[in-house]
């Protein structure tokens, strides 16, 4: 099993909505792991039940494209500037495209990095679509005063298996996971013999049971 960890290489702006960005603070800032201490700074839209909306996206070109999706951890550090009734809430959660996935985290006043409890299901072909959106709400309290967001940036682990391959891979089932074969043999004139053509190693015509 192969895994690698992305930290944010851009924006989604059809997915983002905010006032504007800090100049001093900007975007860039963000574009790191969450283990970083440098910010972005995003002015939140005004008016009582305001929302703003900082969309995350992720490259996704260095896993392959037919690799099998085991699983995806992702560590989050954002914090708002105030709670309750300024900012009645700051949601973060993985999409995919316009459909939430995972669980929320609730982000607060303090610069903490955290985790999903549950990322929720992925393909190869869904990832392409992720992104980590941020959503706050505005409270009914000085509705029209300034309040931010600090995003410090990312990290998206993904576990994946197989992948690299131009041709088709064969899979089999081990305690409950799909698991990549390495090598497939078929017995020949009584003898056990490597296969390299596994598109043709099976007959659409027959039933096979796994022995």
């Amino acid at each position: 099993m192969a895994s690698v960890t992305l930290v944010p290489t851009g924006y989604d702006g059809q997915h983002s909505s905010y006032i504007s960005v800090d100049a001093s603070y900007p975007l860039s800032n963000g574009l790191t792991s969450a283990s970083s201490g440098t910010f972005a700074v995003i002015n939140l839209n005004k008016g009582g039940g305001a929302v703003s909306k900082l969309a995350v996206k992720f490259d996704m070109s260095k896993i392959p494209t037919d690799a099998k999706i085991n699983s995806i951890s992702c560590k989050i550090k954002a914090r708002i500037s105030n709670a309750y009734t300024y900012i009645l809430s700051g949601v973060a959660q993985l999409y995919c495209g316009t459909a939430g996935l995972s669980s929320e985290i609730d982000l607060g006043t303090s610069e903490v990095a955290q985790s999903f409890s549950d990322t929720g299901y992925w393909d190869r072909e869904s990832l392409d679509d992720l992104i980590l959106l941020i959503t706050c709400t505005r409270g009914s309290l000085s509705a029209n005063s300034s309040q931010t967001l600090r995003f410090y940036g990312a990290d998206l682990t993904v576990n994946y298996t197989g992948g690299g391959s131009s041709g088709p891979v064969l899979s089999t089932k081990v305690n409950g996971s799909w698991v990549n074969v390495s090598k497939v043999y078929k017995k020949v004139s009584g003898i056990w013999v490597e296969q390299s053509d596994i598109a043709n190693l099976f007959s659409p015509d027959t039933n096979y049971v796994k022995g």
